[in-house]
């Protein structure tokens, strides 16, 4: 079985999102044929019409199944606006949860999410987790935490073992070598650098000119698909790069393509 992933930040409904940036990201990710979509800083707008970012994104690039939790911040809850992470699939839903994660001193505190889906695929059950991390660059010991709490429930639950359907995706504001990324990859394969074992794959550019008002900040990779390992990576790419006209976001997508073998029927007693 064979599933093309995709991670975006989305940078919220802000910069052009409505006359351009939509059509910008639903182009770019539509050459990808993508089964599942991970979003983060995707936005729901209760104030008027509804929009639904994730729902909007999904039906353009013909993904009808989505799942969208609000990241729960004091300011978003009291505004039509509610920020949070999303998945959107190709295939049915089983069930879906989400997970508060340890927030840090900030005032107000920056209330962080994790998103677990199970999917229906045409393989069988497939769990998709994403997240998005605390980003201050201070923080990295809160990373850890919040990455642990994640890691925790993928292990309890069996996802990391060898060849496990299981992928965890997202913004995790972490470079490769914090804690945090050392620890996942302890217990999985980071996509990316397993097919690109030396090249930065920077997926936050100070270049890039959605990035306003962090322009001290270094070009960074902070964008992460995991798999357990034992899947085959058959591809990995930093995706929308360029402009067309303008950036999607403020950051890249990052897409790869993974291979699971087929299950083996178990033997009766």
């Amino acid at each position: 079985m064979r599933v093309r992933c995709v991670t975006l930040n989305l940078q919220g409904l802000g910069e052009a999102w409505f006359p351009q940036r939509a059509n910008v990201v639903v182009k770019g990710l539509r050459k990808y044929q993508p089964d599942v979509v991970c979003l983060q800083e995707c936005t729901v707008r209760y104030g008027g019409e509804l929009y639904q970012q994730a729902a909007a994104i999904g039906g353009g690039l013909g993904l009808r199944t989505v799942a969208f939790s609000p990241y729960g911040n004091p300011i978003e809850v009291m505004s039509a606006d509610q920020g949070g992470v999303a998945v959107i699939a190709r295939w049915p839903i089983i069930a879906v949860r989400h997970r508060r994660l340890p927030i840090g001193h900030d005032h107000p505190p920056d209330s962080r999410v994790a998103l677990f889906v199970t999917l229906q695929s045409p393989g069988g059950k497939f769990e998709v987790v994403t997240t998005h991390l605390s980003w201050a660059p201070k923080e990295a010991p809160l990373r850890i935490v919040q990455l642990g709490m994640v890691l925790n429930e993928f292990s309890l639950a069996g996802w990391t073992k060898p060849n496990s359907r299981a992928v965890l995706m997202g913004d995790f504001n972490a470079t490769d070598d914090e804690p945090a990324i050392e620890l996942a990859c302890e217990r999985l394969q980071d996509a990316y650098r397993a097919c690109h074992p030396s090249a930065p794959g920077y997926t936050w550019l100070r270049k890039n000119p959605m990035n306003r008002g962090w322009k001290n900040m270094p070009d960074r990779r902070l964008d992460y698909i995991f798999c357990p390992k034992g899947v085959r990576i058959r591809r990995a790419e930093v995706i929308l790069r360029e402009p067309a006209p303008i950036f999607a976001s403020d950051h890249f997508a990052l897409f790869a393509e993974l291979e699971w073998g087929e299950r083996k029927p178990r033997k009766r007693r």
